[in-house]
């Protein structure tokens, strides 16, 4: 059950920071499109360096590009040819990205739209072994939780053959029995549940940080630019629609104060001597909704394990009180003569 459950966790982690990645990616691309709307050609976007180190920095990948509508390279990193058939498929779909796998390589490719149409592709993509380092910690503490319940299994059995006076019957043998595995799995299960909670949190809490310096950086350079907070007037509705495509986010807002219950950053002070604060904070539903369906497939897992276990041990149970009978019986055969 262990193997199942780290595997399960590992590839659902690998497919949430996939989420993020696209979540930052997007954040992005919205300044292309914004360049775009006001002039600017895909083209010839003479800012492209600016965004490949925002690529760089808050993607966390070197391995970027451009493309336009048809996917012909413009700017990064060479296209990898596993992308090359995907720009057509995602032109007539009705998502704005796709999440790609290609062996042990993960890729996101998304739109970049000007109005209704699509004018080109931005993509990223990077080894899913790189999230190894951060799922480590918690697969290798459910091996070891399951190795010390296992050992605590064996060594309850051995002292109920040894020391209990359950008279080999087997009937209270299994009565016994019983209750100890599902004990021993319910424990497995509320582990789960803890290193699930922890680990989804933890990729949450990964992915806002990461939203939360690149828009205190954009923020900060209007700032230092001369812009005022007050001249800011569609964050509001930038960082609704921010939070609309990501789930894992409650609230990202902008005030001049640090808000309860998130995580705040203290942002520049404007020409008139303004002080803004940017804050996000992690949406409770996301990681309840994680953990939920990650634990039942849990707990769907334990009460199979129950049930195999349970029929195992009553046929072994049924084995070793025929097994004590029959030497009780020679012994007393031996004893008559």
């Amino acid at each position: 059950m262990t193997f199942i459950n780290t595997s399960e966790f590992q590839k659902d982690y690998i497919e949430s920071a996939a989420e993020n990645n696209y979540i930052v990616l997007d954040s992005i691309v919205d300044h292309i499109e914004y360049g775009i709307r006001y002039g600017k050609r895909l083209d010839n976007y003479y800012d492209i360096d600016n965004i490949f180190t925002n690529l760089e920095v808050y993607c966390e990948t070197d391995k970027y590009f451009i493309s336009d509508a048809e996917g012909n390279y413009l700017y990064g990193k060479e296209i990898p040819p596993w992308f090359e058939e995907e720009f057509v498929r995602l032109t007539v779909s009705e998502k704005d990205y796709i999440v790609l796998t290609h062996g042990e390589e993960k890729g996101i490719l998304t739109k970049i739209i000007d109005g209704e149409d699509t004018v080109g592709f931005a993509g990223i993509s990077y080894h899913a072994s790189s999230m190894d380092d951060v799922t480590r910690g918690y697969i290798r503490w459910m091996y070891l939780f399951a190795g010390m319940l296992s050992l605590a299994g064996i060594l309850v059995f051995i002292l109920l053959f040894r020391f209990v006076n359950h008279g080999f019957d087997a009937k209270k043998l299994t009565r016994m029995i019983l209750p100890i595995v599902i004990s021993l799995n319910l424990l497995a299960v509320g582990n789960s549940y803890l290193v699930f909670r922890d680990g989804y949190m933890a990729i949450a809490d990964e992915m806002a940080e990461r939203l939360l310096k690149k828009n205190a950086d954009d923020i900060e350079q209007l700032i230092e630019a001369g812009v005022n907070y007050s001249d800011i007037l569609d964050a509001d509705t930038y960082f609704i629609e921010m939070t609309e495509k990501a789930e894992q986010l409650e609230v990202i807002k902008l005030a001049s104060a640090a808000q309860e219950d998130c995580v705040n950053r203290e942002l520049l002070k404007d020409s008139n001597g303004e002080q803004g604060y940017l804050s996000v904070k992690v949406s409770e539903n996301y990681i309840r909704n994680k953990v939920n369906s990650a634990v039942m497939n849990v707990v769907m897992s334990a009460v199979t394990e129950v049930m195999i276990a349970s029929e195992l041990l009553i046929f072994l149970v049924g084995l070793i009180v025929k097994s004590h009978e029959s030497r009780r019986k020679k012994i007393k055969a031996d004893g008559t003569h």
